[in-house]
């Protein structure tokens, strides 16, 4: 009997564990692949898990998934739709794939979640740049900045539309 609780609690540790593996992998940044095989190991394990979603739709989007990106951000904003984060990442699928109503709406509701959401401005400049309203785009690369005032791509964008950061 003692034999069948220590081989049950080992299987429970060792599935802890890769679930704690799984979670650093997905939390990291630096490996994109990673990153996928890390969240859709937590999705598989926690099916609820809408920060795994966002990551991993984060992780697509950077590799130009941007199909892939938009169905799990969709399911992160299912799972959790107050969380701005899951409509910036939504918007940046919809950038992508130049779907920019869609984008330009995600980030202004992420903005109505959160009005000093810094990524939510950036990704409307850009949105605003690419169709061609050149003074919005500037509002927001200055609102982004003054929010991060380290964001070096506002800082670059505003020198690329010809102004002083």
């Amino acid at each position: 009997m003692l034999r069948v609780i220590f081989a049950c609690l080992a299987i429970a540790l060792g599935a802890a564990s890769a679930f704690a593996d799984a979670r650093r992998d997905c939390e990291q940044s630096y490996d994109r692949q990673l990153t996928i095989r890390g969240c859709t190991e937590v999705i598989r394990s926690d099916g609820a898990a809408a920060w795994a979603y966002a990551n991993r739709s984060h992780a697509y989007e950077r590799i130009g998934e941007y199909r892939l990106s938009l169905a799990d951000a969709n399911m992160a904003i299912q799972l959790d739709p107050s969380h701005p984060l899951h409509f910036v990442n939504r918007a940046a699928a919809y950038i992508g794939l130049r779907d920019y109503s869609s984008a330009l709406a995600d980030t202004s509701t992420a903005l109505r979640i959160d009005p000093r959401h810094a990524l939510a401005f950036v990704n409307r400049a850009y949105i605003y740049e690419q169709l061609g309203d050149r003074n919005r785009a500037i509002a927001d690369y200055r609102r982004t900045l003054e929010l991060d005032p380290r964001h070096q791509y506002a800082r670059d964008a505003l020198r690329r539309l010809g102004v002083s950061p």
